[in-house]
């Protein structure tokens, strides 16, 4: 008798999971069931717009999908269309590779003010992410951006925010998000992190591209300031000079709310 797997979630782990069964038990049937009506997870909603490199990973999840004995079930939600308990009595083993799907509250004053995101909506927002398409983006009076967190999600958003119109050509940023973008008015972003410039969390490939970006942006050797933070050092593309902006804890940047957007890219420390 064959063995019958259902995974739920149509990402990376979940295809890749597939694609480990069905070479090792070729006559295995596998339902991939997706909440979504397509595939791909976050290779389709978290890859930055303009890193089509990277998304060519979705030609290997198509040869997967085109398999017999595999089958993907789109539109399909756990707990609404089906019980987990259902899916233990009609398949031999049930593989759980959903993910986190929305953000994590951080209970701080301030994260329900207007133009105050987490991460999985602002780029959600611009990959076409039908959950957050109605997200209620405001860039056109927004002149500075805090964006908390310096990983590649984070760096990611500084990119997007920081490019031109014309930059965007060959990337796949949807039509709502390029639009929006247009209208902005960002002359400042701010990059805060709670650790020094060796605890970053990017990877040199994402750190590099801001080599060629009309602005450099990077950390300086202190750890902390009086107050705490990590302080990013900006530099000036025309005079090459160095300006430090102030710490999320100061008060020049919490007068800054009223016509700042925050974006948090960080993972918070798990509640006590």
């Amino acid at each position: 008798m064959s063995l019958t797997v259902a995974i739920i979630g149509a990402g990376p782990s979940g295809l890749y999971c597939a694609e480990a069964i069905a070479r090792k038990r070729p006559d295995a049937h596998i339902d991939v069931i997706e909440r979504l009506p397509m595939p791909y997870g976050l290779v389709r909603y978290g890859v930055a717009p303009d890193h089509q490199g990277t998304k060519v990973v979705t030609r290997v999840f198509d040869r997967l999908l085109q398999k017999p004995g595999l089958r993907f079930l789109g539109g399909v939600e756990l707990g609404r269309d089906i019980a987990l308990a259902e899916l233990g009595e009609d398949y031999d083993a049930v593989v759980l590779a959903c993910g986190a799907s929305v953000d994590r509250r951080l209970g701080i004053p301030g994260e329900d003010r207007s133009n105050v995101f987490g991460s999985a909506a602002f780029v959600g927002w611009y990959n076409a992410h039908p959950d957050f398409a109605d997200l209620p983006v405001e860039m056109g009076g927004v002149r500075s951006v805090a964006v908390i967190g310096n990983g590649n999600v984070a760096i990611d958003v500084v990119r997007v925010l920081a490019k031109t119109p014309a930059e965007f050509a060959g990337s796949d940023i949807v039509a709502h998000a390029r639009a929006a973008l247009a209208t902005s008015n960002v002359r400042h972003i701010h990059i805060l992190g709670r650790r020094g410039p060796h605890q970053i969390a990017m990877t040199p490939k994402e750190l590099a591209e801001f080599a060629v970006s009309n602005a450099l942006v990077r950390s300086c050797g202190r750890k902390t300031c009086r107050r705490g933070s990590a302080r990013p050092i900006r530099r000036c593309a025309k005079s090459g000079k160095q300006t430090s902006p102030p710490c999320a804890a100061s008060p020049s940047l919490r007068r800054m709310t009223g016509r700042s957007a925050f974006i948090f890219a960080s993972t918070p420390f798990p509640a006590r």
